[in-house]
């Protein structure tokens, strides 16, 4: 998850998780990744694409954003995740060695 928000903080693609890499262009042509339906799917792929696209959805609205207090009113539910996702890279960062 913690790659899924810091590859759409710095819109680098080249950081994005493979699942997200998956999810997004899923989403762009409006299909799944193989030709059966949704229970076709390997365990847990469309849950772990399903929440990458969301964090890196709602992470490029908080970026692009130009007036951040008019987003974190209008946009609530993105603002939660990106402060929630906030807190979890201070926590992770606190924990890493070095």
């Amino acid at each position: 998850m913690l790659a899924a928000f810091r590859a759409a903080r710095k819109n680098n693609h080249s950081m994005m998780p493979r699942e997200l890499v998956t999810g997004l262009q899923c989403r762009g042509w409006g299909t799944l990744p193989r030709h059966g339906g949704y229970l076709d799917q390997p365990a847990m792929l469309m849950l772990w694409m399903t929440r990458l696209v969301n964090i890196w959805q709602a992470t490029r609205n908080w970026v692009t954003s130009d007036d951040w207090p008019k987003f974190v009113r209008k946009q609530p539910d993105d603002w939660e995740l990106v402060s929630q996702l906030i807190t979890l890279e201070k926590e992770h960062a606190a924990n890493v060695p070095g």
